[in-house]
């Protein structure tokens, strides 16, 4: 999905950002008190893997669909970048009208810069009414790039 949004694949409209993504590993942690006890700094530099240009995705449960860090912010403090999406929000998810995965596409976008916003679908799918589809909480590691 990352992907194919990233690379104008969305729609007639989108346009192609060059940033392409590869999945370099996936983590999982079961740890229900990360988010109730406010723990996301912690648990976030215990779990993320790689380099700047490295997107760690961390699928949790939690009252917001998702929330990025930006480029800026490696600089500032590199133990906690990448993204958090609501694992409800996933294809197969009980997100109502959000549930076909874009919100992890949407929060990649402000983590590379791609946004605002990647033309296409990022935004479409709210306009259209769609839903979106989850799985269980666990850390993706993507590079960076172009």
């Amino acid at each position: 999905m990352l992907n194919a949004t990233f690379g104008g694949q969305e729609s007639a409209t989108a346009a192609a950002t060059g940033f392409t993504f590869t999945l370099a590993g996936v983590d999982r942690f079961n740890n229900d008190q990360w988010h109730h006890d406010r723990k996301s700094t912690q648990y976030r530099a215990a779990t993320r893997r790689g380099g700047a240009n490295a997107l760690n995705i961390w699928l949790v449960d939690f009252s917001y669909l998702g929330i990025a860090t930006f480029p800026w912010d490696y600089s500032r403090n590199p133990s906690i970048d990448g993204i958090r999406v609501q694992y409800t929000s996933l294809p197969g998810g009980s997100a109502t009208n959000y549930d076909l995965g874009e919100t992890a596409t949407h929060e990649a976008g402000h983590w590379s810069r791609a946004l605002p916003h990647v033309p296409g679908r990022l935004h479409d799918h709210q306009r259209r009414g769609e839903r979106h589809r989850g799985a269980e909480q666990c850390l993706e590691r993507l590079p960076r790039g172009p």
